[in-house]
C-alpha cells in the first residue's frame, strides 16, 4: 500500500531502507524515521528526546511538503499514541489480512519459524488495537484480498480517502499506482513449487548456515515460480524424533517439497533452484563425512557382504537411480512421504538391539522398496561445519 501512495503522489519519504538479507528494497520506509522510531519503541529514548524528534519530524514534512505525505513503520503500533498529537487531520489506513497469509509472510521471508511468527503477530495486533482506540480520525480500513483482486477499485477508494479537498492525482497516476499491484502480490497461494526449508536443532545454529538460509530465502522469493517457507524444529530429543517433527510441520503446510537442512551444514548458494530442475521426487545435495577414515560424502551403496553401506563412487554430477544418501541436504516431494506414511524415520535394530540401519538409510530403503528413485547431485555438495 506505501508503494501504492507514493505512485499517487503521497509523500512517503527521501531515504529509503536499503535491500537487505531480510528487507525488500520496495517497502518505502523512511530510513531516519524507522532507525529512530524503533529505538523510541524499545524504550531508550527520553520522553523529552522522543517528543522532540516527532514533533521536528512533523514540522519538516509539514515544511517541505505542504499537501500530502505519508509514513509506513510497522512500530508504530506501539507509539502512534506518542506520534498522534503533533499530526494535523491525520488520516490511517489500516490493510487487513488473514491471519494465516501474515504469519505463512512472517515466516517466508525467513524471520522465524511458527512460533516467533504468532508471537510477533500477537504483540502487533494487540499494539494495533490500542493505539487505533485512542484514535478518533478518519481510518479507511482495506482488505489485502480487495486490493489484490480489484486494485482499481479499491485504490479509487483511497483516493478518495486521501485527496478530498486537494487536487486529485491524474487518471495517468492512478494507472500507475493500479500497476504496481503486479504478478510478485498475485503469485501468493499459486506457487506450483512450494518449498520449506526446515532446520533440526538442538538450540545451536550456526552462524554460516542461518547466513545461508537467509540468502537462500532471497533467492527464492525472487522466483515467481517458486515459494518458500522456514521452519525450525528445537528438541533435546533423539534425531530421528526431530526428523517426523520436521515431517509433520512440513505436512500440515501447503508446501510441495521439504528441503532438510542441518544446523551445522552449509549449501552452496543456489542449491534448491538447481534441485528442484532435475525434477526428482528424492534428491541430495550431499553433505560431507568421514567413511572408514576417509573424507567422502554422505552417498551409499550397499555392502558386497549385505552388512552395513560403503561409498558409492564417483562422486561427481548426478548418481543415482538408486542411491542412499544422508538426510542434510535432502529435497523430497510431499507425495513420497504422504505415501510412506509415519514413522517416517526411524532406527532399525537386530534381535539382539544392535543397529542395523540409522534414520536416514531406513527411509532411502522404504523409498526405494516403494517405487521412488533417489539420486544425489554431487556437484552441490555441502560443507560439513
Amino acid at each position: 500500500m506505501a508503494g501504492v501512495l507514493r505512485k499517487l503522489g503521497v509523500f512517503m519519504g527521501s531515504r529509503f531502507m536499503p535491500p537487505t538479507d531480510g528487507h525488500s528494497p520496495a517497502t518505502w520506509e523512511d530510513e531516519v524515521f524507522i532507525h529512530m522510531n524503533r529505538f523510541i519503541a524499545a524504550g531508550y529514548a527520553s520522553n523529552r528526546l522522543r517528543d522532540t524528534f516527532y514533533e521536528d519530524f512533523v514540522v519538516q514534512r509539514d515544511h517541505e511538503h505542504q499537501f500530502v505525505w505519508g509514513v509506513k513503520e510497522p512500530r508504530l503500533s506501539q507509539t502512534f499514541e506518542y506520534l498522534l498529537p503533533y499530526l494535523s487531520d491525520p488520516h490511517v489506513i489500516f490493510m487487513q489480512r488473514p491471519v494465516e497469509d501474515i504469519l505463512d509472510s512472517f515466516v517466508r521471508a525467513g524471520y522465524g519459524n511458527r512460533y516467533a511468527a504468532e508471537e510477533w503477530y500477537r504483540m502487533h495486533s494487540v499494539g494495533v488495537c490500542r493505539q487505533l482506540s485512542v484514535y478518533d480520525g478518519p481510518i479507511l480500513r482495506i482488505q489485502f484480498d480487495d486490493l489484490i483482486s480489484n486494485p482499481k477499485e479499491t485504490i479509487q477508494h483511497v483516493v478518495g480517502f486521501i485527496f478530498s479537498g486537494v487536487d486529485r492525482p491524474s487518471d495517468e497516476k492512478i494507472e500507475s499506482a493500479s500497476e504496481t499491484i503486479d504478478a510478485k502480490f498475485v503469485k501468493v497461494d499459486r506457487w506450483p513449487v512450494k518449498v520449506m526449508i526446515s532446520t533440526a536443532t538442538k538450540g545451536y545454529l550456526h552462524a554460516l548456515t542461518a547466513s545461508w538460509r537467509l540468502r537462500e530465502v532471497q533467492c527464492l522469493m525472487n522466483d515467481p515460480a517458486v515459494g518458500v517457507a522456514t521452519n525450525t524444529v528445537v528438541t533435546k530429543r533423539p534425531l530421528m524424533h526431530a526428523r517426523n517433527q520436521q515431517v509433520i510441520h512440513f505436512l500440515d503446510s501447503d508446501c510441495t517439497h521439504l528441503f532438510i537442512l542441518d544446523s551445522d551444514c552449509v549449501p552452496k548458494d543456489d542449491t534448491i533452484r538447481r534441485l528442484l530442475s532435475y525434477n526428482k521426487p528424492i534428491i541430495s545435495a550431499p553433505h560431507e563425512s568421514v567413511v572408514n577414515q576417509e573424507r567422502g560424502l554422505m552417498v551409499v551403496d550397499p555392502a558386497p557382504s549385505g552388512h552395513g553401506y560403503v561409498q558409492h563412487l564417483p562422486l561427481e554430477g548426478m548418481q543415482g537411480p538408486n542411491v542412499r544418501v544422508g538426510c542434510g541436504g535432502l529435497l523430497i516431494h510431499r507425495e513420497v512421504l504422504e505415501v510412506l506414511g509415519p514413522p517416517w524415520f526411524r532406527m532399525t535394530y537386530d534381535e539382539r538391539g544392535l543397529l542395523i540401519c540409522s534414520e536416514d538409510f531406513d527411509f532411502c530403503e522404504r523409498a526405494l522398496s516403494s517405487g521412488y528413485e533417489i539420486w544425489a547431485q554431487c556437484d552441490l555438495w555441502q560443507r560439513h561445519i
